[in-house]
């Protein structure tokens, strides 16, 4: 799933905000602690960003050059029963090809015993990487996108962020 790029009428500032009520996102059984300068994308008063159903997401609460840099997505879902679990090769794949995008960086992972997958999304637009956790007759899915046309500002801050948030999940990163 590729989510960002929210324009804005501003070219810096902060995107049109309601209440701040959220400090963490619930996802499944899976809480996730959302950062001091980030807000949950439930929390815009602008609704032309919507996730699918069972999914949270949060972003950085400021504007880097008129757009959303990078945003974080989570999706606790059921699995059609009798599914067989496609491999992390055909799941990148799938995914790449629906979003007409190229896969890479594919593995096979093991999270606390069970299957997991990890890869890279890249389209001209955003650079995205993908941790699919399958759980009995669930799959976690964590989704970070990064906008490629903001260069490397805050990537370094993002990219701890999203390393953090897979700790307190049990997901490696490497």
């Amino acid at each position: 799933m590729l989510v960002g790029g929210c324009d804005s009428k501003k070219k810096s500032g902060v995107l049109p905000w309601g209440p701040k009520h959220l400090t963490e996102l619930v996802s499944g059984p899976y809480k996730i602690a959302i950062p001091d300068t980030w807000r949950a994308l439930s929390e815009l008063q602008d609704k032309s960003v919507q996730l699918p159903e069972g999914t949270v997401g949060m972003t950085p609460e400021r504007l880097d050059q008129g757009s959303m840099r990078s945003n974080m997505n989570f999706t606790w879902a059921a699995l059609p029963p009798n599914t067989e679990m496609p491999s992390c090769d055909q799941l990148a794949q799938a995914i790449s090809q629906s979003n007409q995008a190229t896969a890479s960086e594919i593995a096979t992972i093991s999270i606390d015993g069970d299957r997991g997958c990890r890869f890279r999304i890249t389209t001209s637009e955003a650079s995205v990487l993908q941790v699919a956790r399958f759980q009995g007759d669930h799959e976690f899915v964590a989704t970070w996108t990064r906008m490629a046309s903001l260069g490397s500002a805050d990537a370094d801050g993002d990219r701890e962020i999203w390393k953090r948030t897979l700790a307190v999940l049990h997901i490696p990163t490497k």
